[in-house]
């Protein structure tokens, strides 16, 4: 949760940097949606690797389970940023309010990028009738985001499975909504897959000595908090009433899905396996609800000429971002010692990533 609520910090990094300095109607039009850009760069890598977390673990070996038998297993993906998401080029979001200051380098951090803080920003105001050169007007400078130098986004998940017969295996992976010790926020999963056996229909069927599947499966993870950002006392607003600043809240979905084949081989109470599939998905942030920031008004027609007023921003930041997408090759064992297993994967992909973990089955795969 704590990674994703930056965003907000990226919103009011842009807008505040106005505060107690002159503005104008042009910023109140492009910081939102640069503010918007810049995010979405920034916290792109943390978007790409959830939703490749939870496309992983879904499976350790080929073979269902028997019909009525079901297994527990507790695991741990963390996906690998690559080298090219650690920074991007601030000259490529194309910013209206904001430049870079000359000489300074265009490559800034990602959230996964590290910790130093990133080049010199310039938030400017660009109108033909103002009397500076190139008709612009230097508000303040500030720092791009530091990243939080960390390029491993470990995720935990917990699934159950069930033997349905037919050489099926179903999978679930569900957390009912869970409130926020500050009951301000909520998180939820549900996550559906289905194994089917394919060896079964090979000359030999169960007799052969390995196992051959096909894996589906869908994910959806939601969470929600509640923002209370009230506007500076004293300040009146720029035109109109205050709105209902109650209103505020953010939203996180992320939804995934990953097919594969995967092939396994079990020796004694070793199995390895295989697989090739594709992952895909999709994660979408949003700010909704009005969110004051204190400017200071410059219309010199204005009753309120040089005082701090307040301007109000509503649904400001709407993020939507594809997963890791592509496709990917997984390779693994797992051990199983009578009831209990332990396993670990790797999976090559856009975003390779490590799984591990622990679980125990009653009963035994088909």
């Amino acid at each position: 949760m704590k990674k994703f609520l930056g965003l907000i910090g990226i919103f009011f990094l842009f807008n505040q940097s106005a505060k107690s300095q002159n503005t104008s109607q042009f910023f109140i039009d492009n910081a939102p949606k640069d503010a918007n850009n810049y995010a979405q760069k920034y916290l792109d890598p943390f978007f790409k690797g959830f939703s490749n977390d939870m496309n992983a673990g879904w499976y350790q070996t080929a073979k269902p389970l028997k019909a009525g038998k079901f297994g527990i297993n507790f695991s741990v993906s963390a996906s690998l940023v690559p080298d090219k998401d650690l920074t991007f080029d601030v000259n490529s979001l194309n910013l209206k309010s904001v430049r870079l200051k000359n000489g300074e380098s265009s490559i800034t951090p990602t959230v996964a990028g590290i910790g130093n803080e990133g080049p010199v920003l310039q938030l400017v105001i660009a109108n033909a009738n103002l009397p500076f050169p190139n008709n612009e007007y230097l508000v303040t400078e500030f720092n791009a985001l530091e990243g939080l130098n960390v390029n491993v986004l470990p995720t935990p998940i917990l699934q159950g499975s069930v033997g349905v017969g037919a050489g099926t295996e179903v999978m679930l992976r569900l957390l009912p909504k869970v409130n926020f010790a500050d009951q301000k926020g909520s998180i939820s999963l549900f996550g559906i897959g289905a194994k089917h056996s394919i060896s079964q229909y090979l000359p030999g069927g169960d007799k052969l000595s390995y196992d051959l599947a096909v894996v589906g499966a869908f994910s959806q993870f939601n969470a929600s908090y509640n923002l209370s950002l009230e506007p500076e006392a004293g300040r009146p607003q720029r035109s109109g009433s205050a709105p209902d600043y109650n209103t505020q809240n953010l939203d996180f979905k992320s939804n995934n899905f990953t097919v594969a084949a995967v092939f396994s081989k079990k020796i004694s109470v070793l199995t390895l396996h295989v697989g090739a599939g594709y992952n895909g998905g999709t994660t979408t942030t949003m700010l909704k609800g009005n969110y004051p920031v204190t400017i200071i008004e410059d219309n010199i027609l204005s009753t309120q000429f040089a005082q701090e007023v307040i301007v109000n921003f509503t649904d400001p930041t709407s993020l939507k971002s594809d997963g890791a997408d592509g496709a990917k090759i997984t390779g693994g064992f797992r051990l199983k010692l009578a009831a209990f297993t332990l396993h670990a994967d790797y999976t090559l992909a856009n975003y390779s990533a490590v799984n591990a973990g622990i679980g125990f089955i009653i009963g035994g795969e088909k």
